[in-house]
């Protein structure tokens, strides 16, 4: 016992002894230090590398990969070069017409872009009279489509990553077969989405469910087909992707706050637009020349999310359209900074109106502003911007000079609240049009000190479980400057995401972004499917579903 008090007394003396703990601390400072240097220097040769087209050239190689399966081919290449740079998208051309020029039959690429980890690209040295094809995955429904001829080149989508999959492709009446082993590729979609039956025996609408995540490390976008199954996965670089538009055989997607991507039809990046001093958010659209219409934020602005910008797709240069503290100044007075606003992405500056989804027609623009849950119509957008009209609660504009502006409430209904994506759509007679919005019936203002939510007899005024969020379409009478409700569907509460859109057979699309759930209705708004995604704490942003017709797919 005495020699073990011993050895205890000798190792309190050494932990306690001063110039042992200076020693530790001088080590630990001198790895961090060292760990330090490593990482500066890591990221010097990487910056250096992706800069370098020569090394990029040497280091970017199309091979095959039997790892994938027999005869398929994959890019080879540093997981640092990101997908989303156009060296690293004209090296990955460039190298596969080489391979097409030394090869005789047909060549088989899995996802050589980078852009959807469920596709693989079929090069041909004849243009085909007819090509289509099937996806064919263990338990899960087959995936047939049927392609555009007369072309040497296609993205066939819809692979099942984490699966085997077997594609059996028909050209001209002569069936090819490959089978391509993805249980080694890295997803963080869902495989499966869990869905409930609902009332109606009407169809689905044809086309994929694609899914925006939310502002989190959901750095991605999911194709889901109808039954609720992962059919691609397309990466983005930060923020989250807001929507997908086409336009001359492009799509485009924004894949930060800053930068949107044009795609083409084989998943190849062709352009990349940036938005300079600017911060997208929420949404962007196409104006009648085709240029970007973008919701942004200035970043050395003291404020969120009010502005407008228009990015020319030819010269890339941009214009500020509007700047509502300008158009709106006499209520801009009445708010003031709030910590306690719900910012988007990494903002946290002054959010005083939050202006979160945009629809274009004919040189006017609606836009849908959170804050003061109205729909403000601006004509003249590309000249001399000018408020039309304003559909919302008239309290909220009292003692400004835009109180005038507000239309009329026809009919006995709870005017809407935070609402999202809203949807112009127009009639034959140009007076008489409809609004579609996602209404979350969320009603908070924290710049506005003055102004209760409650007062205006909307109770959910937090972000704790509400009674309901809506879809609701009002019909517009502009001779008359009246609104009334005309169509009202009960959803899950979601204060602070959602969208809606009407589809082209008539049902409509709607998402309870904050439940993570996605509704189908029949035209006679008869729930057909209700998914649910489990993922990311079931939060979600947006979600459309696309046919892919004339872009991917025979239209």
């Amino acid at each position: 016992m005495k020699t073990n008090n011993k050895k205890k007394n000798q190792y309190k003396s050494f932990v306690f002894n001063k110039k042992n703990i200076g020693k530790i601390i001088i080590l630990i400072f001198l790895i961090i230090l060292s760990i330090a240097i490593y990482l500066k220097i890591r990221s010097n040769v990487i910056e250096e590398n992706l800069n370098d087209h020569i090394w990029m050239e040497e280091n970017i190689n199309v091979v095959k990969n039997p790892i994938l399966g027999k005869d398929i081919y994959s890019v080879e290449k540093e997981d640092y070069v990101d997908v989303y740079n156009l060296d690293y998208q004209e090296i990955t051309n460039s190298k596969i017409s080489k391979l097409i020029e030394n090869n005789e039959g047909a060549i088989a690429i899995y996802n050589p872009y980078g852009t959807n980890i469920s596709s693989l690209n079929i090069y041909l040295k004849d243009a085909p009279n007819s090509i289509k094809y099937k996806v064919t995955v263990k338990d899960k429904n087959d995936f047939e489509k049927e392609l555009k001829p007369g072309k040497n080149a296609y993205e066939l989508i819809g692979l099942i990553p984490g699966e085997i999959n077997n594609i059996e492709i028909t050209i001209n009446e002569e069936i090819h077969k490959y089978k391509v082993d993805l249980t080694t590729i890295k997803y963080n979609s869902e495989i499966e989405l869990s869905n409930k039956k609902g009332k109606s025996n009407k169809e689905l609408s044809g086309g994929l469910f694609v899914v925006f995540g939310d502002k989190s490390k959901k750095n991605y976008v999911s194709f889901y087909d109808n039954e609720g199954t992962l059919r691609g996965e397309m990466p983005i670089t930060n923020y989250r992707a807001n929507s997908i538009i086409f336009r001359n055989d492009r799509m485009y997607m924004n894949i930060s706050e800053s930068k949107i991507a044009e795609i083409n039809n084989l998943g190849q990046v062709t352009e990349i637009y940036s938005t300079g001093k600017y911060n997208l958010h929420h949404d962007f659209t196409f104006d009648d020349s085709g240029d970007f219409l973008i919701l942004a934020t200035e970043r050395e602005s003291i404020t969120d999310e009010d502005i407008i910008i228009r990015l020319d797709l030819d010269t890339k240069e941009i214009f500020k359209l509007v700047d509502f503290k300008d158009l709106l100044s006499d209520y801009y007075k009445k708010t003031s900074y709030s910590a306690s606003s719900f910012h988007d992405g990494n903002e946290d500056g002054y959010d005083w109106i939050h202006i979160n989804s945009l629809s274009y027609s004919e040189g006017n623009i609606f836009v849908s502003s959170r804050e003061t849950s109205a729909i403000i119509k601006i004509e003249n957008i590309e000249r001399t911007p000018n408020i039309v009209s304003i559909i919302g609660n008239k309290e909220i504009w009292k003692d400004t000079e835009y109180f005038d502006l507000v239309y009329t409430k026809n009919g006995e209904f709870t005017i809407n609240a935070g609402q999202n994506d809203i949807r112009y759509k127009k009639t034959d007679n140009k007076d008489i049009y409809y609004i579609s919005m996602f209404n979350n019936n969320f009603g908070n203002t924290p710049t506005r000190k003055d102004f209760n939510y409650e007062d205006i007899g909307i109770k959910n005024t937090t972000l704790e479980e509400g009674d309901n969020s809506y879809y609701y379409v009002y019909k517009v009478d502009a001779a008359n400057r009246t609104y009334e409700l005309v169509k009202n569907l009960e959803l899950d509460y979601s204060p602070l995401s959602g969208s809606a859109k009407e589809l082209g057979n008539g049902n409509t699309l709607i998402s309870a972004g904050d439940k993570g759930i996605i509704y189908e209705f029949d035209p006679e708004d008869n729930l057909i499917m209700k998914y649910i995604i489990k993922s990311n704490k079931n939060k979600i942003y947006r979600v459309d579903k696309i046919t892919f017709n004339n872009f991917y797919f025979k239209g």
